[in-house]
Formats: structure tokens, C-alpha cells, sequence
């Protein structure tokens, strides 16, 4: 009888297939916003943020305002307390920080470092805001209520070189009030621009930029969180970040400082 070969270890072989590659929805995110690089303080916020969003639909069932406020009646959403709506526009902050070795764009990716050498030091800050308009936008489910505050603060910068410096700051700043989670903490974030002038030229700036005319008028760019208890709204724990550059305009590069303070709304 005619043997014929085998095909049996032909067909126990594993068959190879190509690698799947999964696409999800949070690695196209990481791709088209380049997210994985962003430090964890940027994320947190951002994540909190998006994951309270989609429980506005059904926000009306656990309103903020009081049933004698508007978004009560017209039975929209709201996520600033009446605590605050009561209070006057007037608002303010002392504060202390360190002055940093790394731009906006650094500090944000998690390259921060604290500034080494003569201009190493602290600043102390003392600001007055007066809010200038509340905006009042609407959905079908919710109302949002941010401002407009104009700005004035007062920087005393200490240095380990040069002794201390004021540097004076005015500009104005857009401050975002509605928060999902605001019923648990009153949240704020604020983002604004002015002009700063130093009387003199800050140390770190001249080690950073050695051989260079320095100005002492620049533009000022200051981000902030708030958060505070709903009850008491008018007592605000703040982290900040304030860059000074001349933004090619003055001169080219800056300091920066971050810190932490206490805000008071009257």
C-alpha cells in the first residue's frame, strides 16, 4: 500500500496572526492633544471636569441655588451658591509664593523647578479684584455665571541677591464659577493678563538671562484655582501662577512664581 505523508504537524501548527493594534477612545485623545505629556496637576482638573459635565442633564434634582433663586424657578441648574451671589464684588487675596526656574510652557508639561542661584527668593503678594460683569448663559438644563474682574496686586519680591524689589501688576481676569462639584467644594478657576512693572530688575531674571537688557515693564499673565467650603464661600484657599514676560516686545523671556494664598470675598 502506497504510504502518503502526513499532514498532521502541519496542521498543529500555531497560526500566526498579525498583532491587533486597539484604538480607544482615551489613546486618539492622548494623540490629538498630546495629553500624556501634560503633568498630573493639568490632568486632574481637566478629568474632574469633563466627568461632572455629563451630570448636568440631570443637575436640576440637586440644585446649588437656594428655590428662591432664579435657576430654581426657571428649573435650570446652577453651580454658584447664593452664599456668593450675595456678597459685593469686591475681593481680596494675600498670598506667598517661590519664584520658579521654568516657563508657562514648562510648568504645565511638569517641568517645574525652583529658581537656584542669587535671584532664588520668595514674593508676597497682596491683590484687590472688583468683579465688572457677570455673564449669564443658559441651556436647556443649566445656567453658567462667569465674570470679569479687574485686578491690582502688589508683589514684594525677596531675593537672596538685590534685597527686595515692589512690582506692581494690573490687568483684568475671566473667572469660571460653575463647577458640577460645587455643592461638595466651591470651586473657581481664573485666567488673566495685564502689564507689570518691576522697580527694579528682578535677580532671576538676570541670571536667566545674562548679558541681556532687562525690562522692568512687562506683560503679565496670572492663572488661579479657588476652592472653599459652600457654606462659606467668602473664605477661599488659592493656588496660583504668575508669568511676567516682555514677550519679545520688552525684551525676550521672564520670571515666574507659584504660590498659594487666602482670598476673602466682602
Amino acid at each position: 500500500m502506497k504510504k502518503y505523508p502526513t499532514t498532521t504537524s502541519r496542521l498543529m501548527m500555531p497560526i500566526q496572526l498579525p498583532p491587533v493594534t486597539r484604538t480607544s477612545w482615551h489613546s486618539r485623545i492622548e494623540r490629538s492633544f498630546g495629553f500624556r505629556h501634560w503633568s498630573m496637576a493639568m490632568r486632574i482638573p481637566l478629568i474632574a471636569l469633563l466627568v461632572g459635565l455629563s451630570q448636568v442633564q440631570g443637575a436640576e434634582r440637586s440644585n446649588v441655588g437656594s428655590s428662591n433663586s432664579l435657576g430654581s424657578k426657571l428649573g435650570l441648574w446652577e453651580g454658584v451658591p447664593d452664599a456668593v451671589k450675595e456678597r459685593s464684588k469686591w475681593a481680596v487675596e494675600l498670598g506667598i509664593g517661590v519664584i520658579a526656574d521654568s516657563n508657562a510652557a514648562e510648568f504645565h508639561t511638569g517641568g517645574y523647578e525652583e529658581h537656584e542661584g542669587p535671584g532664588e527668593g520668595m514674593t508676597y503678594n497682596a491683590t484687590v479684584s472688583y468683579q465688572i460683569h457677570e455673564f449669564d448663559w443658559r441651556t436647556k438644563n443649566a445656567r453658567f455665571q462667569p465674570t470679569v474682574e479687574l485686578t491690582f496686586m502688589l508683589t514684594i519680591v525677596d531675593q537672596d541677591t538685590g534685597g527686595t524689589v515692589p512690582d506692581v501688576n494690573f490687568g483684568a481676569l475671566f473667572r469660571w464659577r460653575d463647577f458640577p462639584w460645587n455643592h461638595y467644594i466651591y470651586t473657581t478657576c481664573g485666567v488673566g493678563g495685564g502689564l507689570s512693572y518691576s522697580f527694579d530688575d528682578w535677580q532671576a531674571d538676570i541670571d536667566k538671562h545674562p548679558g541681556e537688557d532687562r525690562s522692568q515693564l512687562k506683560f503679565w499673565l496670572n492663572f488661579q484655582w479657588t476652592f472653599a467650603a459652600p457654606s462659606h464661600p467668602e473664605h477661599q484657599l488659592v493656588l496660583f501662577f504668575d508669568h511676567q514676560s516682555g514677550a519679545n516686545i520688552f525684551d525676550d523671556g521672564g520670571v515666574d512664581s507659584l504660590g498659594i494664598g487666602y482670598r476673602h470675598l466682602f
